[in-house]
């Protein structure tokens, strides 16, 4: 039996779903879920994209989109940080190797050079001395960790 409050939140998925389908066809493309949730078109995508699409055909219908939708929103901090490590997982090997991490860190340096709260610290620096042409190198320390505690290059989730 659904409540009416699980009507409720259907109905608005389905709403926001119907809109982001712009072409119609009952599925949303890795442009549309982009727009639909303001992502940037990267790595990340795709993978989110490899995620929720079940059967292989590189659109999301409906049904897969609420069933991944669902398996995020209630599965609580557990569930979200098993998301979380299928998403960095981007060779779907179920580990995440330096590499992927390192993709992980250019990424989000990527998209934190495209706020505003960015370009409010270069021009807040005038000497350019908060600007960083690497990436990486607040994160030597932890990749030098990573290093010495997994001397495979990778980890598995349960580490």
């Amino acid at each position: 039996e659904v409540d009416m409050l699980t009507q409720g939140s259907l109905r608005t998925v389905y709403k926001l779903f119907r809109d982001a389908d712009s072409d119609g066809n009952g599925k949303v493309d890795t442009d549309e879920l982009a727009k639909m949730f303001g992502l940037p078109e990267d790595v990340y995508l795709e993978r989110l994209v490899d995620i929720l699409d079940v059967d292989g055909n590189r659109s999301i219908d409906f049904r897969e989109f609420v069933v991944g939708l669902a398996a995020f929103v209630l599965s609580g901090t557990f569930g979200r940080v098993r998301f979380a490590f299928r998403l960095f997982d981007l060779n779907n090997d179920g580990l995440f190797s330096k590499e992927e991490l390192m993709v992980a860190i250019s990424s989000s340096e990527e998209r934190f050079k495209a706020t505003k709260e960015f370009q409010r610290t270069l021009s807040g620096s005038y000497w350019g001395d908060k600007r960083r042409e690497d990436a990486h190198t607040p994160y030597k320390d932890l990749m030098h960790d990573l290093e010495a505690r997994l001397p495979g290059q990778k980890m598995d989730y349960h580490e």
